[in-house]
C-alpha cells in the first residue's frame, strides 16, 4: 500500500460520486462500487464548499497492489490513519471522510493506449479548517517537510498487515488514482488488441 496526498478547491465530492477523469469515460458506478468507511460526504462537501481558501481540502489516496483487499482491512487503514492524524488536534477539530473504491472494472485501455488495471483503494477527504476556530489548517502540516512521517505510517501499516510496500516493488506503479497499476504502452497491443484486452480481463478475473 503506498500513501499519497494531494488537495484542491473544489470538486471532490463530484468526483467520488462521478469518477470521470480526462482519460476515460466510464461512471464511477460502472468502475467501482463504492463503500463508506467513516464520516459523511454531504457534511463534508457542504464544509468545503464553506471555504474560501487557495485549497480548501486535504485528499489523501491508498492505493493497494493486491486485487483483494478486505473491508475490515480497509476500515482498519482509515482508523490508524485517522489516529494518526489526530494526535496533533483535540476531537471536535476536524472533519474526515473516507470511502473506499472496490473495482467492478478490473482493467482498461486509456485515451492514450495505455493499459490500466486497477486494484481496491481508498480515498480520505479532511476540509482545510479547523472547526472549532474556523481557520484555516493543514492537516497534515507542510507535507513536503513532513513526508518522512507519512511513510513512516505507510510502512509500519504495511508491516504490521502483510500488505506490499512500493519501496519493495519498485517495478510496479503506484498512481495517484490510488490504483496500483500496470500501465504499459500500446506495444504489448499491436496486435489483435482486442482478444488480448479479453484475455487480460478473463486473468485478472
Amino acid at each position: 500500500m503506498i500513501v499519497e496526498i494531494s488537495g484542491g478547491q473544489s470538486g471532490i465530492a463530484e468526483y467520488l460520486e462521478g469518477g470521470r477523469k480526462k482519460d476515460r469515460e466510464f461512471t464511477r458506478k460502472e468502475a467501482d462500487k463504492r463503500v463508506t468507511l467513516s464520516g459523511d460526504l454531504k457534511v463534508t462537501d457542504s464544509i468545503i464548499k464553506s471555504l474560501d481558501f487557495k485549497e480548501n481540502y486535504t485528499h489523501i489516496t491508498f492505493a493497494f497492489k493486491e486485487d483483494f483487499v478486505s473491508i475490515d482491512d480497509l476500515k482498519k487503514a482509515v482508523s490508524e490513519f485517522e489516529n494518526f492524524i489526530r494526535v496533533a488536534y483535540k476531537n471536535d477539530e476536524l472533519n474526515i471522510y473516507a470511502e473506499a473504491h472496490l473495482p467492478k472494472l478490473k482493467s482498461y485501455i486509456s485515451k492514450n493506449g495505455e493499459v490500466v488495471i486497477r486494484k481496491p483503494h481508498l480515498h480520505i477527504v479532511i476540509p482545510n479548517v479547523n472547526l472549532a476556530t474556523g481557520k484555516y489548517i493543514e492537516p497534515l502540516g507542510y507535507v513536503k517537510k513532513n513526508i518522512h512521517y507519512v511513510d513512516a505510517f505507510q510502512e509500519l501499516f504495511n508491516q504490521k498487515n502483510g500488505f506490499e510496500s512500493p519501496k519493495d516493488n519498485r517495478r510496479s506503479e503506484f498512481n495517484l488514482d490510488s490504483s496500483i497499476v500496470a500501465r504499459q504502452k500500446n506495444d504489448m497491443f499491436e496486435k489483435n488488441i482486442v482478444e488480448k484486452e479479453e484475455i487480460l480481463n478473463y486473468i485478472i478475473d
